[in-house]
């Protein structure tokens, strides 16, 4: 339903403002957010987009360890890039 997609929204803004401001490294870093998903991640449907193109694409090592989180876990792949 649109209401779930509210929760993705408000991430959006603050990673759009990083971007216009020239962000190039982003937190938490790639192992701070693997301890952090499996500390507190419990949404029961996780879908990850990877690119056929990317070459700072981790959606493997993310897909591990969300499989031990989350009841439903969809890999898509996309072609091009994440920029």
């Amino acid at each position: 339903s649109v209401g779930q997609l509210f929760p993705v929204l408000a991430q959006l803004d603050p990673l759009v403002t990083q971007l216009s401001k020239g962000a190039k490294d982003f937190s938490p870093s790639p192992s701070e957010l693997t301890s952090l998903i499996q500390s507190s991640y419990s949404a029961p449907r996780t879908l990850l987009v990877k690119f056929t193109d990317d070459t700072l694409d981790e959606t493997d090592k993310m897909a591990s360890v969300l499989s031990a989180t989350t009841t439903q876990l969809t890999v898509r792949e996309l072609p091009g890039t994440h920029v």
